[in-house]
Formats: structure tokens, C-alpha cells, sequence
């Protein structure tokens, strides 16, 4: 499964300390990664099965129900260039060239 939560780069920093706490809560049944691309204004989440496109406030109620699903993990920061974004993900081939995904993966 993978996690990705995007949003406009003025939100990023807003969104550090939840992203972390997400990852410190990820079981290992799922270790799944957390990104955050800098792009319009839009935030969401998507996995293998899915987009979900909301709100900031919709995506953090998401992430806060996959916490309540998990069992605690520790997780590292990485930060992946849009190009090394495409080859984690094809979907990031619709986000803008200049996106920057930042991970957070297990060690």
C-alpha cells in the first residue's frame, strides 16, 4: 500500500508534524509511504485501489483513521525528486515537473 498526501508548498510546513505522527503510528503490516508533493492547491491521498481528492482538513481525517488502524513504527525523512517520484509512482507523471516528493519511509 502506499499513502500520498499532496498539497500547495505553503502548506508543507503545516503539515511536518501530523505526516510525522503518521508515520510513528504506521504498522508494519502496512509500512506504507508517505509523500507530500508541492503542487496547486490540492491534497490527497491515494493508494493501489484509489484517489481520494479533498480538502486538507478531509485528508488529515483520513490519515487519522489509517493511525487508529496501525500499530506504532519508526520511519525516515527522505526527500525524492519528481523524476525519482515517477519511478516509485507513474501516477506523479500528472503532477507538475518542478514537484518535489518528500518521504517518509521506513529505515
Amino acid at each position: 500500500t502506499t499513502i500520498n498526501i499532496s498539497c500547495a508548498s505553503e502548506q508543507v510546513d503545516l503539515l511536518f508534524m501530523s505526516i510525522a505522527k503518521v508515520a510513528k503510528n504506521l504498522s508494519d503490516k502496512l509500512t506504507p509511504d508517505l509523500k507530500i508533493l508541492s503542487e496547486n492547491d490540492r491534497l490527497y491521498i491515494s493508494t493501489f485501489y484509489g484517489v481520494f481528492l479533498g480538502s486538507a482538513e478531509e485528508a488529515k481525517s483520513a490519515v487519522n483513521e489509517l493511525i487508529e488502524l496501525t500499530e506504532p513504527a519508526f520511519a525516515n525523512f527522505v526527500e525524492l525528486s519528481w523524476g525519482e517520484a515517477i519511478e516509485e509512482s507513474p501516477k506523479f507523471e500528472r503532477q507538475p515537473f518542478k514537484s518535489t516528493s518528500y518521504v517518509i519511509a521506513p529505515p
